[in-house]
Parts: C-alpha cells; structure tokens; sequence
C-alpha cells in the first residue's frame, strides 16, 4: 500500500465510525494539495530558469544581480533554486536589474 495513504487511513482512524465519504474527502484534499504544490514549483522553475540564464548571458554573478536588484545574494541563489516564491514587486526588481520586461521571466 502507499504510505501516505496509510498515514491518511490512520489518521482519520479506519475502524473509529468515519464513513467512507470522509476518507474520500481527505484523500482529495492530499492529492489536489500535491498538485498544487507541483503546479506551483513549475512556476518557479520557469523564473528560477530565466534568471539564470538572463544573468549569464550579461556575465553577472549572483552578487552582482543582487546589487543591481537590492536584494540579497543569497535570495537569488534561492529564486535559482526553486527555493521561495518570488512575489511580484522582486520579479520587477529582478527584470529591471536585468534590462528585461518581468513578463520576460515569466515566459
């Protein structure tokens, strides 16, 4: 059996009275979860790509975009990496560092 499907049948407790209907409910709610967690680092995979190939094109180090950026070098190591999700006002600091339109990262 799938471990997080039997963490899920535990936790609900199989045998305490839930119906069926509430096991279902929770295994939905863990799948969509997952999905939306996967969807969600796509999305940073697509920023985290482009900024990087964008500040190698230029020859920058991370340093160096982080300065230009204000930002700290070491949350575009992290944006590199799929590590934070980046909001709107860095992706516009991060494009405008790199003489690009934020769309541009986007893409």
């Amino acid at each position: 059996m799938i471990p997080h499907i039997e963490a899920t049948r535990a936790a609900i407790g199989q045998n305490s009275g839930h119906s069926h209907k509430s096991y279902r409910l929770c295994l939905s709610k863990i799948f969509f979860a997952r999905l939306r967690v996967r969807m969600e680092s796509s999305h940073r995979k697509v920023v985290a790509k482009n900024v990087r190939a964008f500040r190698q094109k230029l020859g920058w180090s991370q340093e160096a975009l982080a300065e230009k950026a204000d930002l700290h070098w070491t949350y575009i190591s992290g944006v590199e990496r799929c590590k934070y999700n980046i909001s709107l006002d860095s992706i516009v600091r991060l494009a405008k560092a790199l003489g690009r339109a934020p769309h541009e990262l986007l893409k």
